[in-house]
């Protein structure tokens, strides 16, 4: 079934393009800032990952979803930024299952926390979604981002793998723990001055991690 004809039977969603042309697609999104792109893994010219990577690259709040008929590339697609991945073919039902924890996820991170957010050298400004380190902007990919946050609100106790991914991902059981581990390790690289000795994000060995907020 057609990834296009799929998105529109779901309620809500307006589909703003369809490419395939990577280039287009880019000049496109760059322009649009769309809430949501999907991107194929397979794509003539560039590759999906490549693709997700330029969109990251262009610091905007757009949620990358995967389209792929092989699992092994989701660890990859989530190393270069994407919120989620759609196992093909796709169904009307997963696609749902789909946008609809992406909606929660949104919905919380707007709902659940005051404006401002203050930390060490740090300052958060949830509703424009700004992250200041020493007065400089520095730039989150969306899960980063729900992650910080998620820390920021459960600060100085042990956070599991399976707590951070039902907390941030909104889903229910647990996926590839390493899911999280990449994320995690791509936010430390961003927020820690040493990310091989992080002051924040402790590693609680085979349990998770823990957000250091003491003095």
């Amino acid at each position: 079934m057609q990834l296009k004809y799929v998105l529109s039977k779901i309620n809500d969603v307006e589909i703003i393009g369809s490419y395939t042309d990577p280039q287009k697609a880019l000049n496109h999104i760059k322009e649009a800032k769309p809430e949501l792109v999907i991107v194929d893994i397979s794509m003539p010219q560039k590759s999906g990952l490549e693709v997700a990577k330029e969109i990251a690259d262009m610091n905007i709040d757009t949620n990358v979803i995967f389209s792929t008929a092989f699992c092994e590339y989701a660890l990859k697609a989530f190393e270069v930024g994407a919120v989620d991945y759609i196992v093909k073919p796709v169904s009307e039902k997963r696609m749902n299952q789909t946008i609809n924890r992406l909606k929660k996820r949104l919905a919380a991170r707007q709902n659940s926390q005051p404006p401002i957010l203050e930390f060490a050298n740090f300052k958060v400004d949830t509703e424009n979604h700004i992250i200041l380190k020493d007065g400089k902007e520095i730039y989150l990919l969306p899960l980063e981002y729900e992650i910080l946050l998620y820390m920021l609100k459960n600060p100085n106790r042990v956070l599991k793998y399976q707590e951070i991914f039902e907390n941030v991902w909104n889903a229910c059981g647990f996926g590839d723990y390493r899911t999280v581990m990449v994320h995690i390790s791509n936010l430390r690289k961003k927020i820690e001055d040493d990310p091989n000795n992080p002051r924040y994000i402790k590693t609680i060995r085979k349990m998770g991690y823990s957000f250091n907020l003491s003095k």
